[in-house]
This record gives C-alpha cells, structure tokens and sequence, in this order.
C-alpha cells in the first residue's frame, strides 16, 4: 500500500510539473569561474538537479543549447540547465529538444539584457576549414618570401630571457611531436571537442596550421594548440567560441582561426562577436583565412566568411610564389586586410612528415606569424597597432592602396625590423637588409659578440684576425673566466683579446703560430676557422665524404678535411659559383662578414 501510495505520489507531482507555465520552470545558473570549467561542464553529462523537472527537461545525452551573451539574465525559458561564465557575461542555457531551445532564442533575442545570443550548431571539418591537399610538390617558400629568415633571428635576439609570446591555434589539434613543433607547444594546450589534454591531430590540418606557425617564428614563441574537431570531424560553434575564451583568459598574444563559415551574412553569424571586440581592446591580435572558393561560395566573397569578415579580425587571402593573387582557391573582397603565401606550402604532417598543401588556412599562419615578430619587437603595442606595422611594411602587389584580392598587400618585415631595431644601422657600411651578409653581421652585433672596427663602421669585408675569431668565440660562449698566465710573449695582459686568448689556449681550441707567440694580428683562412668550431663541437667523426663536388678540394690541407667536410654537412660553409666550377676556398682569408654569417648557422645549431 505504501509502494503505491509513493508511486501515485510521484505520477501526481510529474503531471503537476507539466502544467507549469515555462516561465515557472526557473533553473538556478551554475557558475563556473573560466572558459576551461565551462568546457568541461558542457562536455560532461548533464546530472539531474531537480528531479522529475530536470529529467523531463534535459536529457543526460545531447542537449539542444542556446548561448547568451548577458548583462543579466532571468531564467525564465524552461531550460533545464543554466552555466553562468561571469568572467564573459555569457550564459550557456540546455534544452532537451530543439524546438523548446528555438522558442527560448526568438524571447532572448527581444531580450533588452542581451547583447547576442545563437543556437549552437554542429558543423564539420569540410564545411569549415579553408584548406586543400595539393598534388604537386613544391619547395617551402613563404618564409623567403616575407623575410623571415631574418626575422627569426632578429627577433629572438629582442626577447627578454625567460620570456615567450603566445599564438593560439584553433583547429584539429597538432602532432605535437613533429620536429617543427617539439619543445614549442604551450602546456596550456586543451582539447575541447573530448575535454583533455590530449592534443592529439587526427585530421593534420592543425598540424599543418600550427607547424607553420612554430616553424617561422622564433623558439620562444609558443603555439597554444587547441583542439576544437572530435574524432569525426566535427565540431560546435560554442567549442571554437570557448577556445577563444580559453586562449585570451591564458594570454594569447595572436590567434589563429584557419576556419570560417560561408554565407555568414545569410545566416547572420554573430556568436563570436562578444569576444573578438574584447580581444581586440586586450591587444590580442586575431587572424583568420579569408575563406576557399567553395560550393558553399562560388563566387568566392570573402565578405561572406566569418569571422574574416569582422572589422575586428585580420582576414587573409592566398598568393602563388609568384606573389599573384591565386584565385583558383583563395576568395576575395572588400574585407581582405592582406595576403601571404597559400599556395603549394610545405607544412608539417602528423606522423612526422610534411605535404604540400594549398589554401587560406595556410596563408592565415604567416600573417599570425609575422604578428608575434611585431609584437616581440613592440611589447605592449596594440591590436590597431600591430595591424598598422602589418600595412606599412607591406608590398603593394594588386593595384594601388587596397584592394580585394591583395588586401594592403603581402606584409615584408626585413625592413620594419631594420628600421626600428636593428643594431648595425649605426654603422654606415652595414649591408643592406637584403645582402647575404646583413642577417649574420646583425646577429652578432645585436647579442654583442662583434662591435664596430670604428664607431661608424663594421667592416664586412676586413679580413678576421686570429685575435678577433678567439674574442668572439669565447664571447658567444658567455666570456668564461680561466686561470693562469699565457706563455705568449705578444698578448699583454691588458690587451682586449687576452681574456679570449687565455680561454682559447685552455680549452685547446686555438694554439700559438710558436710556443712563445699567438700572431693576433694575423689573418685568418676559412679552413681554420672551420677547424676551430669542429674542435668546439667534440670532433664528431664523418661519414662519407661531402667535399667531392667543390673543383678545388685538393687545396684542403689534410689536417682539415674532416673539420671542412662537416662544417659543409652542417650548412655551415658553402662554396662560391664561379666560371672555374663551385670554388670551397679553404686557403682564402675569412672577412668579417663570413665569419659572423658562418658564426650564426653555428650558433643557431647549438
């Protein structure tokens, strides 16, 4: 009896429940304190708070959920569940069914209290990455093209120690352990289509997005990789929108969005509108793909593509290495802000491999890329600003000013950073920035190991001397205090050289001309300076021979066959084309503008 009398109980207060009004049906928000919390707390399944009403009204699998963008909010539309994320005023409501969640979307749009709000929609890889496999191969050239040979190099040198910059990657996640992206993703990296750590890429367009990333910049930039495609390629709007929120509240400095919706003016996207204002108050720089020729975009508007079309956002199109506009894929209109290389680029493959691949996904990350340089260069600058060094340093490739297929044009940095930054504008003979010997007389005069011959000149073509090589040998080591006396009788104890001397001599890098003389003023030839950095690096034993190619081999003298066979191996020299074949040059004196460039490749090796 009393079995049934709980039993008519409950059928009592379930039909009571139903004849509510909605309005009635008030959920108390969770709040969850970051984008993070509120991740997961979407991702888990959905426990009953209330009994038969929460039963009723969210199922424990897939809710129907609406978002909104709040000052505050009255839960007032029969939603089962309510997360509250204060820190961006957003409101996550969950319906069990769609038709309850639509009813709920038409009252909060009439709503005076919100700002936004949209139905989370499921939408797959296809429909939203702007990336295409290419069938022909091609050698990597974007980096060449926008200068970031040099720039790699410069900026690094301007890092503080011990401090990096941050560019948030939203895709399909990264192979975190290819070689063009080991020791830089950030530990912050978060998969928020499973809600783990595991950033594991099972698409390899993130992969691709975020190697090229890593692979322009300098070490201490970090890729932040969140992962917002599960294992079937698809993904939700409020993924990419908590990933944004993720990435600005653990300081991002740049984000990445090679994705977009097609015919967003006709769907009237909005839902990540809230946040890229914020971001672009923050100084958080946001660049997104112009967007592919599609079935979804035949005409191939660029202003038809979101976020790219939002004023807030860095929208890019895709250029050939020819540097034209390539229309074949890339689309184009009045919201393209600037172009970069998209078209048959070499990029990282899971599994540690690359491809080549061609599409505005592709040209987004050099943008991101050349975006994290300025802001290495310019701690602080803001969103606007960094937009503004973008345009000004840009080749204007289309017609004159803006236009709709190059944007402002495909931004070259060499010179920004010359103009700004670089140490050796002082001196009057330094190469120009597009001169073989700049990049390496720049590096070593910024992390002080070479300095002028004059207060007005650096001397790139003055032949080396043995006491300049030792001074910046042991300069590049850290200038490492030794003990003992020199038994040189020509290097004074107050020479600037006899630190370096005395370290050298200890080591056993560097020995006299004689038992009682060192010569610091002679010269040096190639080979010998290759024979000292062989030495510093352990005389590591060859294999096979590379030197066979040069049409003066047998002018090495024995004694640095090896040392010349690895520094050639190591990229470290190279010969010089001339009408008598490839010339190596072993016996030739090393100018200073050699030996800071051999210095460099060492260096960055290291």
């Amino acid at each position: 009896m009393k079995r049934r009398l709980l039993t008519l109980l409950l059928a009592f207060t379930l039909l009571y429940s139903l004849a509510l009004p909605a309005a009635a049906l008030q959920t108390q928000p969770v709040e969850v304190g970051s984008a993070l919390e509120l991740a997961q707390a979407m991702s888990a399944p959905a426990t009953p708070r209330r009994g038969l009403f929460r039963a009723r009204t969210v199922a424990a699998a897939e809710p129907t959920r609406v978002i909104a963008f709040a000052n505050t909010l009255t839960d007032g539309y029969g939603a089962g569940r309510v997360l509250h994320l204060a820190a961006w005023q957003e409101y996550v409501l969950e319906f069990s069914d769609e038709a309850a969640a639509q009813r709920a979307l038409a009252q909060l749009r009439a709503d005076p209290n919100v700002t936004d709000c949209f139905l989370d929609e499921t939408f797959s890889a296809e429909e939203t990455l702007s990336g295409l496999w290419d069938e022909t191969p091609s050698y990597s050239w974007g980096g060449r093209a926008m200068g970031f040979t040099t720039l790699r190099h410069q900026a690094q040198l301007l890092l503080p120690a011990g401090s990096s910059v941050t560019v948030a990657v939203i895709d399909t996640g990264a192979d975190c352990t290819h070689a063009m992206l080991r020791g830089r993703v950030s530990p912050a990296s978060y998969d928020f289509a499973n809600a783990t750590a595991d950033v594991t890429d099972i698409n390899g367009h993130g992969t691709a997005t975020a190697g090229l990333i890593a692979d322009l910049t300098p070490d201490a930039v970090r890729v932040m990789v969140l992962r917002v495609y599960d294992d079937d390629n698809m993904s939700k709007a409020s993924r990419v929108l908590t990933a944004l929120e993720y990435a600005l509240e653990n300081g991002a400095s740049v984000v990445n969005l090679s994705l977009g919706w097609t015919n967003a003016i006709e769907k009237g996207y909005t839902f990540l509108n809230s946040v890229l204002a914020q971001a672009y108050a923050s100084g958080t720089v946001v660049v997104a793909a112009a967007g592919n020729r599609s079935q979804s975009n035949p005409t191939g508007n660029a202003d038809d593509v979101y976020p790219a079309n939002q004023e807030a956002v860095i929208s890019v199109s895709g250029v050939d290495r020819s540097r034209r506009f390539d229309g074949s894929y890339s689309s184009s209109g009045a919201s393209v802000d600037l172009c970069a290389p998209g078209s048959s680029v070499i990029v990282a493959a899971p599994g540690g491999g690359t491809s080549v691949r061609s599409g505005t996904s592709f040209a987004a990350p050099h943008i991101a890329a050349a975006s994290a340089c300025v802001q290495i260069a310019q701690p602080g600058l803001s969103a606007a600003g960094v937009r503004r060094m973008l345009y000004r340093y840009a080749d204007d490739l289309g017609d004159p000013g803006r236009d709709d297929a190059y944007g402002y044009g495909l931004p070259v940095l060499t010179q920004y950073f010359h103009d700004r930054l670089c140490p050796g504008q002082r001196f009057r003979d330094m190469p120009a920035p597009d001169n073989w010997a700049h990049a390496g007389l720049d590096y070593c005069i910024a992390a002080g190991l070479m300095s002028g011959t004059t207060t007005a000149t650096v001397s790139p073509d003055m032949r080396a001397t043995r006491a300049q090589i030792v001074q910046l040998l042991w300069a590049a080591a850290g200038r490492p205090e030794t003990a003992g006396t020199l038994p040189f009788t020509d290097v004074a104890p107050d020479a600037w050289y006899y630190k370096a001397v005395r370290w050298a001599h200890r080591t056993g890098l560097v020995s006299g001309t004689s038992k009682t003389t060192f010569s610091p003023d002679a010269q040096i030839t190639r080979q010998d300076f290759a024979l000292i950095l062989y030495k510093q690096s352990g005389s590591p034993a060859m294999v096979g021979s590379t030197l066979k190619g040069f049409a003066d081999t047998a002018q090495v003298s024995g004694y640095a066959y090896a040392a010349l066979t690895w520094a050639v191996e190591q990229g470290l020299i190279s010969g010089a084309g001339t009408a008598d074949g490839v010339l190596l040059m072993p016996r030739g004196y090393a100018s200073r503008a050699q030996i800071a460039t051999i210095l460099m490749a060492y260096c960055e090796k290291k």
